[in-house]
């Protein structure tokens, strides 16, 4: 299959949706508008595979203001294009406020700060948080049908240096993706950030989404 379009880093296209319910975007940021957009089918769960735990709570509002924010689309994207109270780590944490999801997996490799969500959200929200060692473990907690799979194809990158690439063969990215079959035929909804620098030299991050975003169309078909 042929590589569809998808967000270049500079142009204005933020965010494409590349087929029903599968979301590609240049900044990961975005994944909050495309669930507070699709709240008529988000399931219970998300599945957070990343190699950053983007568990920053950078809107400092209260939940009432919070929530009407994700209730006005337009208001939404012009505080996200702002990149001030919503960013590229700190989108989770409104989503789980505004109680999006009631259980939030991680499968994530960062080292350098706590994982996950902060214990205050969790509790004043009765979210569940699971913090996975490896992938096999994660998949088997979770009911395909009933999770929202947020994948940012930088976890595919070992160097921790912006900017620079020292990503995955091609068999070692395939034979990762082949563990998520089920769940990219089945998640009600998908977002994928492509996170420019985060995901090597422009080339790496072209090269990731020219491999990574047919293969999820393929098995969605």
């Amino acid at each position: 299959m042929q590589c569809p379009d998808y967000p270049k880093e500079g142009n204005n296209d933020a965010c494409l949706e590349m087929a029903p319910g599968v979301w590609v975007m240049d900044d990961h940021k975005w994944a909050l508008w495309v669930w507070a957009t699709h709240r008529d089918i988000l399931p219970r769960t998300l599945f957070h595979v990343d190699y950053h735990w983007d568990g920053a709570n950078d809107f400092s509002g209260d939940d009432k203001s919070l929530t009407g924010l994700l209730s006005n689309p337009k208001a939404l994207k012009k505080v996200i294009s702002e990149d001030r109270l919503i960013r590229k780590d700190s989108f989770i944490s409104p989503a789980i406020r505004g109680h999006f999801f009631r259980n939030i997996h991680f499968y994530c490799y960062q080292r350098n700060i706590e994982p996950g969500l902060s214990p205050e959200i969790l509790m004043h929200n009765r979210v569940r948080q699971y913090i996975h060692p490896d992938i096999a473990t994660a998949l088997n907690h979770l009911n395909p049908a009933d999770t929202a799979l947020d994948l940012d194809v930088d976890i595919f990158n070992r160097s921790i240096f912006f900017g620079q690439g020292d990503v995955w063969t091609n068999d070692e990215i395939l034979s990762f993706l082949d563990t998520l079959k089920d769940l990219v035929q089945k998640a009600p909804l998908i977002t994928i950030a492509l996170s420019y620098c985060y995901s090597g030299t422009e080339a790496d991050t072209h090269r990731l989404a020219e491999l990574i975003l047919p293969w999820i169309l393929s098995r969605r078909a």
